[in-house]
């Protein structure tokens, strides 16, 4: 705002002549400070020679699309009051004045400044809708500290203005950024996997209809199977297309591609044919694993069929590594041909390795639902967790909505992990009397109003966790526990 006064004439006249003035400044990482302020300076000067010029017709004659909600303009507004400071006295009583509140924003922002006496006083209003009081808080704190460096060293590039103070800066830095973690680094999740055969040899280790198998008949099922790879040729570092169902099949197919030195390529068999003769082409894997569902050729490659029903094999086979790649899932391709995504045995250990501890109860059995899709990187939670952590695995064969129904009908598992999606294909009613104490979200955003409704249907025993990574940090990367108190409305 100016205050439109340009006439001698009008300063001592009654009346409002105030206008505002829409004002650019262009803050580029390699200008210094002082450069800057010059064009502002002459941005500013520019802009008074012009002050009489109304804004309402700047607004039509720029032609901005207009919206109630919002300025047509701008959304920030500061506001310098640089009055002289008048003592007002009526009768012999010193009058002081009373700034009200305003209870409505009219912009996103708006910066008042007064002068008083020798120091600058800045009140900020804001949008509440869009803004938290701490955040304009912190806001405020930056911009003073901007304005302390500014006159500090004319100099200096706005890209190296530093907006926080020493305690800040080692918060920031130092604090925030503490996220060592103690894992098994030399250890492959194969080795992990391993440690719970000699645990828990007679332990049931997955489950798929009325099939079950312990650690001990897994491990030996895999060994056979990585021998018959290695006897195909298969060496190490070399990938696996994997296209069987979502089954014990799978199970026992990721296991013994890893212990053979290799990487797997987990690709649904509902894909159209071209997409997974493009990923087998792509990957250059060296032979498929499928089932005696899935026996379709890809040019060349060899097909080996996997069954539970072949014997096992005592000797243990472990040749991973904990500098090999683990597997590799292909993106979705939206933005042209699909990519692959390579994953290696160290970060996935880390991530499994975080699971255990944070994501399951210290001495609770995992019982863990395997039903989504094995191309999409929220298997591979459900795949490892169970297998490293001497948990059991059940699986699922029908499509997620029906297994969904099916999950929460049964009551059995403790622990699945979903999308906001899936919570949607169940109502409110199907959670009730449910034993998950352990659900994990991801890959869209979660609403707290849905967490709330499933905290509310399974109970405070529940622990939710809002999960989120892309593909390439290795399933997940963050990760939030729902309070259902401080998150309302969130």
């Amino acid at each position: 705002p100016i205050s439109g006064r340009t006439h001698r004439d009008t300063e001592n006249m009654l009346g409002m002549f105030v206008n505002t003035l829409a004002m650019r400044g262009r803050p580029e990482g390699k200008k210094t400070v002082g450069e800057f302020l010059a064009e502002v300076k002459d941005t500013c000067l520019k802009a008074y020679e012009n002050q009489e010029y109304p804004f309402e017709e700047l607004v039509e004659t720029v032609e901005v699309r207009r919206d109630v909600s919002r300025n047509p303009l701008f959304d920030v507004m500061l506001v310098l009051q640089n009055n002289e400071d008048v003592p007002l006295r009526l009768n012999g009583l010193k009058i002081t004045g009373s700034v009200p509140m305003s209870e409505a924003a009219k912009f996103d922002l708006n910066f008042n400044i007064n002068k008083e006496q020798e120091e600058y006083v800045i009140s900020t209003g804001y949008c509440i809708d869009l803004f938290k009081a701490e955040t304009i808080q912190w806001l405020n704190k930056h911009y003073k500290a901007a304005l302390r460096r500014m006159t500090e060293n004319s100099e200096e590039k706005l890209e190296d203005l530093s907006l926080t103070d020493d305690t800040e800066y080692e918060k920031l830095i130092y604090a925030f950024n503490d996220t060592a973690v103690d894992y098994p680094k030399d250890k492959t999740v194969i080795d992990l996997f391993e440690e719970q055969v000699e645990k828990n040899p007679e332990k049931i280790c997955a489950a798929e209809d009325q099939d079950q198998y312990t650690y001990r008949e897994i491990a030996e099922k895999a060994n056979a199977l990585a021998q018959k790879l290695m006897f195909s040729g298969i060496q190490e570092g070399e990938n696996v297309v994997i296209t069987t169902k979502r089954s014990i099949e799978y199970i026992i197919s990721v296991i013994a591609v890893l212990k053979c030195g290799g990487s797997f390529i987990p690709v649904d068999d509902r894909y159209p044919k071209e997409r997974k003769e493009y990923i087998v082409k792509d990957s250059g894997a060296r032979c498929i694993l499928c089932d005696k569902d899935n026996t379709e050729e890809y040019g060349e490659t060899e097909l080996i069929e996997v069954s539970r029903k072949t014997g096992g094999q005592e000797a243990k086979i472990n040749k991973s590594s904990t500098d090999q790649c683990a597997y590799i899932i292909y993106t979705s391709g939206t933005t042209g041909t699909p990519k692959g995504v390579m994953i290696g045995h160290r970060a996935l250990t880390n991530y499994i390795w975080y699971a255990r501890n944070h994501y399951l109860a210290e001495s609770e059995e995992a019982i863990i639902p395997l039903y989504s899709s094995i191309s999409f990187d929220l298997t591979i939670t459900s795949t490892f967790l169970g297998l490293t952590s001497g948990g059991r695995t059940i699986v699922y064969s029908e499509e997620a909505h029906k297994t969904l129904k099916q999950i929460s009908g049964e009551k059995q598992v403790n622990f699945i992990k979903l999308t906001p999606s899936h919570l949607k294909m169940l109502d409110q009613e199907d959670w009730i009397g449910s034993k998950i104490r352990h659900m994990i979200l991801g890959g869209e955003e979660l609403t707290s109003e849905a967490a709330e409704k499933v905290q509310e249907a399974i109970g405070e025993t529940l622990s939710i966790h809002n999960e989120y990574g892309p593909t390439e940090a290795t399933v997940g990367c963050c990760d939030y526990v729902y309070n259902r108190e401080k998150d309302k409305g969130v």
